[in-house]
């Protein structure tokens, strides 16, 4: 028996915008893999043959013998998994689909698949290819409880392609405790945080370390919601990362209101944090008041983000354009703050209200849901109260563009390197030969990646190099590497316009007429 675990590639409109953690920079490469392949792959039991499949980084053969594939996926997969499962399912595959997006809007995903696992998959997943094995299964398998996260096995690096990834992935936990309006995490996986041992998340550190990765992320959707969780895994990265000669840099997901606490930011500093994704989401209180965001209240967010950056923390943000209390001015204002700030890289979206959220059930009410299909260029389920849907999509396009023209971009850049932290010498000379080759092979491909992109990029990487070389390792490549995503994802779908960002605020006369919009079921 043959099982194919699938990670689709992303044709969502919103790629231009989606600069988090995911997408390629060449043909044959991507940022991170899917942690959710190599987490099935390790439940898999003797016997059963398993192969993973990113679409990330290549074609798939949809004529591939199998006894079954089982498509996984995120909300920027929505559109691209029923057009997989459909090429499989053509060809007579058993087509099983699961993941955060299936678990939280299973009927919409119905039609397209032979079978559904809804929720984590820890339990139904063994329980599933149990029934494989003999020959009948059901067309729902079901989690209707928490899973102990130590209950998960250690995911099995071995079944994916290494070197075509950047980034490893730790988990570290699942849920949070916060209850942000538009946030779908809380619906899926509870505000209930679980936690893994700091030993147990050190011995999946060391595995993906033995897999050749030097930069991990710890997946987590607010590792600092719990201090003291955080700081005793924390301590334990730090003395792991001490033993190693070539140390790894870390990423992580956090709340801003971590800049409170200096000693817990130097602590993830000196473990090998490099890099930490908030969600600001906007310097516009009214909105964040909306939004239920009270950690990112009462707060100066501009002294908090460089709170990080004196830690010697690089900071990508989350942000959000379209909250009720959001005007026309709110696009000027994004760019201002940001500027100021100096977040280098910044994925930005629309306000969009997920399946299961209380967002998503306010819009019902108030009639106010569209289909995000609908939308050119951002995809957005729900109209907009102070513009127009066509203003705000416009006003959004007028956002990307001037935050991505590169003297903005380097602007910001200056800005974080005055702030950050020279970086402490290395302990060995050899090591330090030896990671100085990495980073000269990684900057040498940025160079190429940069200067196929046209004239006016090619000056970036140099500049980069020079703010960036003596800061914390880890900083440098993740910043290009994200900045050059944006850039050709962008262009690859005709959101990058030179001339929107040459303008100072957007031209909504420009904005488009006619963008069709219809109110959609709530599902």
């Amino acid at each position: 028996m043959k099982v194919l675990l699938v990670n689709p590639g992303d044709t969502a409109a919103t790629a231009a915008t989606a600069v988090a953690f995911y997408g390629t920079t060449d043909a044959s490469r991507s940022l991170m893999p899917n942690l959710a392949l190599p987490t099935l792959a390790a439940m898999v039991p003797p016997g059963v043959e398993v192969a993973t499949r990113d679409e990330q980084l290549g074609p798939l053969d949809f004529d591939e013998p199998c006894d079954a594939v089982c498509i996984t996926g995120y909300a920027n997969h929505r559109f691209r998994m029923p057009e997989v499962a459909a090429e499989f399912r053509r060809r007579g595959r058993l087509v099983v689909m699961g993941g955060p997006l299936v678990s939280l809007d299973p009927d919409w995903f119905r039609p397209h698949a032979d079978v559904l696992v809804v929720g984590e998959a820890e339990r139904t997943w063994p329980a599933f290819l149990a029934d494989l094995a003999a020959g009948a299964w059901r067309a729902e398998y079901r989690e209707t409880g928490p899973v102990d996260l130590m209950a998960s096995p250690v995911p099995d690096y071995g079944v994916l392609r290494n070197d075509a990834y950047l980034v490893g992935v730790v988990q570290t936990s699942r849920g949070c405790p916060f209850q942000c309006e538009f946030c779908d995490v809380i619906v899926y996986l509870g505000r209930k945080q679980r936690h893994k041992t700091p030993a147990r998340v050190v011995e999946e550190l060391e595995e993906v370390y033995r897999h050749g990765y030097r930069m991990v992320f710890l997946a987590d959707d607010n590792f600092t919601a719990y201090r003291r969780k955080a700081e005793a895994i924390v301590r334990a990265i730090a003395a792991w990362n001490a033993t190693k000669r070539d140390r790894v840099s870390l990423l992580t997901q956090v709340s801003i209101d971590v800049a409170r606490d200096p000693d817990l930011l130097a602590l993830a500093a000196d473990a090998g944090l490099a890099l930490a994704f908030i969600g600001i989401e906007t310097p516009n209180p009214a909105a964040l008041r909306e939004a239920r965001k009270n950690q990112n209240l009462q707060r100066d967010l501009v002294d908090d983000v460089y709170a990080f950056y004196r830690a010697g923390v690089a900071v990508q943000a989350g942000m959000i354009v379209g909250f009720d209390s959001d005007t026309r001015d709110i696009f000027r204002t994004q760019y201002e703050f940001l500027q100021r700030a100096g977040i280098a890289t910044v994925g930005l979206a629309i306000l969009n209200a997920p399946e299961g959220t209380p967002l998503r059930a306010r819009m019902a009410r108030a009639g106010r849901l569209i289909d995000p299909r609908l939308v050119p260029d951002f995809a957005t389920n729900l109209r907009p109260v102070c513009m127009s849907l066509e203003e705000l999509v416009e006003g959004a396009r007028w956002l990307v563009n001037k935050l991505y023209a590169p003297s903005a971009f380097l602007a910001r850049l200056e800005r974080m390197a005055s702030l950050l932290p020279d970086r402490a010498p290395r302990r060995d000379a050899v090591v330090d030969a030896q990671a100085a080759g990495r980073g000269i092979a990684v900057i040498e491909a940025l160079m190429r990646d940069f200067a196929a992109l046209g004239a006016e990029y090619r000056g970036i990487v140099p500049r980069a190099v020079r703010l960036l070389r003596t800061k914390p390792v880890g900083i440098l490549p993740l910043v290009l590497t994200q900045y050059r995503q944006v850039v050709a994802s962008g262009r690859r779908r005709g959101v990058l316009d030179p001339a929107l960002a040459a303008l100072d605020a957007p031209d909504f006369a420009r904005a488009r007429r006619g963008v069709p919009v219809r109110a959609v079921a709530s599902g």
